[in-house]
């Protein structure tokens, strides 16, 4: 029986690290993205996120409350975001606080584009 729990176990651990990355996101795949120009503005920084065509294609930094070396080096960051298609990429060392707060702001958008869909589907239909 023990033997059967640890073959369990091993098995289980190893399916485990090969499930795909987008099974851990914080942002359902289910729903699909409604294009426009999503605006969020946090404590720290203000962004206008595009989407076309149901995907993310611009992250503009508005406004970013801290000193330029740190606006520099988020830059990269919100590319590799339009990359990956998503907010959940790692933050950068240095800026770890201009990193958090871009990626909340533009997993925020992320979500109102989401959010759009769902007002789509449940708002009432004109009787005729």
């Amino acid at each position: 029986m023990k033997k059967k729990i640890f073959y369990f176990a091993v098995f289980s651990a190893i399916l485990w690290s090969f499930m795909p990355r987008a099974a851990f996101s914080q942002e359902p795949a289910d729903r699909p993205l409604v294009d426009g120009t999503y605006r969020v503005t946090n404590e720290k920084i203000e962004v206008a996120v595009t989407v076309v065509n149901g995907r993310l294609i611009d992250i503009e930094i508005l406004r970013h409350n801290a000193p330029q070396k740190y606006k520099d080096l988020i830059n990269p960051l919100a590319e590799e975001m339009i990359m990956e298609q998503s907010s959940e990429v790692d933050g950068i060392t240095g800026a770890t606080s201009s990193s958090d707060a871009l990626k909340a702001a533009v997993r925020e958008a992320l979500e109102k584009a989401k959010g759009a869909v769902l007002k789509e589907i449940n708002s009432p239909q004109e009787n005729l």
